[in-house]
This record gives C-alpha cells, sequence and structure tokens, in this order.
C-alpha cells in the first residue's frame, strides 16, 4: 500500500495478515492512524509514513506481528498515543 492519503475514518490503513509493504501513506484525523497485525499474523514493512492528529493512537502493533520492521515513519500526536505495541 503505497502513497495513500486516509483521513477523518476509524483506522485510516488496517493491514491484518500479510506481508504487505506499508509505506509513503499520510494518515490523519482517525481515531487510529495505521493499525497493524491480529491473530494471524502480519509480518511486512511499515516505512516512510507520516501520520499525525489522530483522537487514540497514531500507530498500534497488534498480536502476530513477527518480523514486523517499522522506520522512517514520522509520528506526531498531540493528544493520545504516538506508537503502540
Amino acid at each position: 500500500m503505497r502513497e495513500n492519503r486516509g483521513y477523518r475514518n476509524q483506522t485510516g490503513v488496517r493491514v491484518d495478515v500479510g506481508s504487505a509493504t506499508i509505506e509513503r501513506n499520510v494518515l490523519y484525523d482517525n481515531v487510529v492512524g495505521l493499525q497493524a497485525g491480529s491473530d494471524h499474523g502480519y509480518s511486512g514493512e511499515i516505512r516512510n509514513n507520516l501520520v499525525y492528529d489522530n483522537s487514540s493512537v497514531g500507530v498500534l502493533l497488534r498480536r502476530g506481528e513477527d518480523g514486523v520492521e517499522l522506520r522512517n515513519n514520522t509520528v506526531y500526536q498531540p493528544q493520545g498515543i504516538g506508537v503502540r505495541v
């Protein structure tokens, strides 16, 4: 998933399973900016995203994220949690 804009949603980008690369997205004004992982597992790369001004969590990594690579993202959260693992 590349170069998308996600705003004014429950979750800007959500990926539960697989190994997709999530990069160069702009995610803002959601409840959760980016959510990855579930009981089924996600093992991709999350890189070079701009995540800001979401009301609860900027980046949420859930169960099953063996091998997730989170790098070079900009996360700005004036309220709530920036990154939750």
